[in-house]
């Protein structure tokens, strides 16, 4: 009765019922009711120590037998334990029963039987096997187990149906999860090829939106770092977050900084140069050096600022990591690829990867600068962080690499007449495709930037 108004309750009220209702329902029917000093609380804590104290006072001490999972394994290995357990006369000692998975397979098979026909015939029959049944001297309920453990297909042969049932549902499943998976890899296979167009492509007349735009993201990137830093505002937001509004702002400024350059590039136009600090000859490095310090500042004061207070060396650590971001940056942009379209496939390959290593980097002289003021909480956040960052600058690059492959020298034949002119078509054919027709097409002289001769091609090529 006490079960049935305590079911009755939970569908009605509430969906829920708490352990020590339980655990209080289930002593009363095994036990006829509760201790007389039980207490009358309605705290959950307090009743569900005393329902344990009630448990272990009893005179007859409690146990279980425990059959854990691993699939028909399990089950096998478990029939055994039962017989030994059985052949021991203890299996009839054992107060409860708790299984999971395989061990639930036959547990559920030991319960069904023990209900029709009772705990001393199926511990007699499990402990004694019958030599009046001979061939098979064991029960018929453990003869059943054997013959139908195959439970996928139990009756195996080539003209079974079982058997061609198995294969059907495994093509089924196998051909689902291949029109679901395929497509998805192909899309994923294909972003290299459209981020390469996007590339080729000719740029609008200003191309400052890139820029900016993948500043703001590398801003709200590295100030969500901050907001969810232990040391910072630690508002431990889940890692879907994370992805959302840290990893692919840091992808999409990878990917939006790369394109602005290449473009940068495809115009002709100059990088400029400012004197450190009003110091000495203006020099090319210096505005990205600000503009790796601007950025980390930003972030720092929408983050770790309001979090604490102003600390000294943690501004120290803003700026040197910014700098250090700002001038490597400007090393892979004038050192590595000071002309994109020259080397685009290798381009396409590493810029991407290669920014997304960037923000490693930086994280790295930032979380070495600050180890005095942090804690291993800080640096285990800061080794997850860096590990999106590496398996994303990772999987950008392994799907962007394709080894070599002729490129197609105008609309016709490819040209292999050895690596300098294998270049030299490469780079022709790309300010081909920049202009008015789909193949070979004449480059426009009065387009915007500098038309580049085939004299200068050899010239850059063998310099």
């Amino acid at each position: 009765m006490r079960l049935h108004a305590m079911a009755k309750e939970a569908s009605s009220a509430n969906p829920s019922v708490s352990l020590h209702e339980v655990l209080e329902t289930e002593f009363a029917v095994l036990h006829g009711k509760l201790p007389p000093d039980y207490p009358s609380s309605t705290e959950p804590d307090t009743r569900l120590k005393a329902i344990w104290a009630a448990v272990h006072a009893l005179s007859e001490k409690r146990s279980a037998l425990c059959i854990s999972g691993g699939g028909i394994r399990s089950a096998t290995f478990g029939l055994g334990v039962l017989q030994g357990l059985a052949r021991c006369g203890l299996l009839d000692k054992f107060h409860y029963l708790s299984t999971v998975s395989g061990g639930g397979y036959i547990g559920s098979w030991l319960s069904a039987w023990i209900n029709r026909e009772g705990l001393t015939s199926v511990t007699t029959q499990l402990s004694h096997q019958s030599e009046h049944t001979r061939p098979n001297p064991e029960p018929l309920e453990i003869q059943n187990l054997r013959s139908y453990s195959n439970y996928l297909s139990p009756r195996l042969g080539f003209f079974s149906a079982d058997s061609w049932t198995l294969v059907g549902t495994y093509l089924r499943n196998l051909l689902l999860n291949w029109f679901v998976i395929i497509p998805l890899l192909a899309a994923f296979l294909a972003l290299p090829w459209i981020f390469s167009s996007i590339v080729m492509l000719d740029p609008p007349l200003r191309t400052d939106t890139l820029f900016w735009s993948g500043a703001a993201l590398v801003v709200i990137g590295v100030a969500y770092m901050g907001l969810n830093l232990p040391c910072g505002r630690n508002l431990r937001w889940n890692q879907t977050r994370f992805l959302l509004f840290c990893l692919l702002p840091l992808f999409l400024a990878s990917v939006l900084m790369t394109v602005h350059w290449a473009w940068f590039n495809y115009y002709g136009l100059s990088l400029i140069a400012w004197p450190l600090f009003g110091f000495g000859q203006p020099q090319t490095w210096v505005p990205f050096l600000y503009l790796g310090i601007a950025l980390h500042i930003v972030s720092w004061l929408t983050s770790l600022l309001p979090a604490h207070g102003f600390r000294t060396l943690e501004f120290l650590a803003v700026i040197v990591s910014g700098a250090i971001g700002g001038v490597v940056l400007w090393l892979g942009a004038q050192r590595l690829f000071p002309r994109p379209v020259m080397q685009m496939e290798l381009y396409i390959c590493v810029a991407v990867p290669g920014f997304m290593a960037l923000f490693f980097v930086a994280i790295m002289v930032f979380a070495g600068i600050s180890s005095r003021w942090t804690d291993d909480s800080d640096r285990e956040w800061w080794g997850r962080a860096t590990g999106w960052l590496l398996a994303v600058a990772f999987g950008s690059g392994r799907t962007s690499y394709r080894p070599g492959r002729p490129q197609p020298d105008g609309c016709g034949e490819r040209k292999r007449t050895g690596d300098r002119e294998s270049a030299r078509s490469d780079f022709v054919q790309g300010i081909h495709d920049r202009g008015d027709g789909l193949c070979g097409g004449p480059v426009d002289p009065h387009h915007r930037g500098n038309h580049i001769g085939d004299e200068e091609v050899d010239s850059g090529l063998s310099g």
